[in-house]
């Protein structure tokens, strides 16, 4: 796909360059865009005005993710916790990030706790290794019950964000002291959720990509071949 449209940029669009080029000022902004790029890269060189439009577009999408930066910074502490319970609860959270983070913290719970560390301390440690995309306060909080009451089922329960077959396993565990052991299923369960969550996007992904490199192309060419046919009608009727 990547080579045909090379081969639209470089091959086609210069060949139909003398039958466009009169009426360029009448062309739709696309086309002329394409035609442009077309130009450059048979040139070989890139022209100040297309380096200046780019460094300006990327200068305003810096912009606007600063003032986004700034806004959200300011909100006060409660909504930016309301925005984050929201984001952990959500289904796309708890279809992939949920089980990337459950899988690392119950390893490293697992680990840590075969070196006779106490258990509320190993569940803070193992924090930082879970701790994506806003889950590592979470996992504090979790370590934080923990030290007071003792059990780390129950405060993984109070959470209400994380799956509850995590709860579920170390409750076990902790009911006829096989913690390490549930902590190895959970780790063993969770990747294997996550990996067959990816087998099934890599399935989808080739498709989709498919048909958006198709669309493109035939975005291309109607942006070539519809102002043609429009120049080549207007001139027979004129004749």
């Amino acid at each position: 796909m990547i080579l045909v449209s090379l081969f639209l940029l470089v091959v086609l669009v210069p060949s139909l360059q003398p039958l466009l080029a009169p009426h360029q000022n009448a062309l739709p902004w696309v086309t002329q865009r394409l035609m442009g790029l077309s130009h450059e890269l048979t040139e070989g060189h890139v022209s100040l005005t297309t380096l200046v439009s780019g460094i300006g577009y990327l200068l305003m999408v810096c912009g606007i993710f600063f003032v986004l930066t700034i806004l959200f910074k300011t909100q006060s502490s409660a909504v930016t916790r309301g925005l984050a319970s929201r984001w952990l609860a959500s289904r796309l959270a708890q279809k992939w990030l949920w089980p990337y983070s459950v899988a690392a913290h119950a390893r490293t719970s697992q680990l840590l706790l075969a070196q006779r560390i106490p258990l509320a301390e190993a569940v803070r440690l193992a924090a930082p290794a879970a701790g994506v995309l806003g889950t590592k306060i979470t996992w504090q909080q979790i370590a934080n019950t923990v030290e007071r009451d003792g059990s780390v089922s129950q405060a993984i329960h109070d959470m209400q964000v994380i799956p509850s077959l995590y709860a579920s396993l170390v409750r076990v565990g902790e009911r006829h002291g096989t913690l390490e052991q549930s902590l190895a299923i959970v780790t063993q369960a969770f990747e294997q959720r996550l990996n067959r969550q990816i087998q099934q996007l890599e399935v989808w992904l080739g498709p989709c990509l498919l048909l958006v490199v198709s669309a493109l192309m035939v975005a291309i060419v109607g942006w070539l071949f519809v102002p043609l046919y429009q120049i080549i009608t207007s001139q027979a009727g004129a004749v």
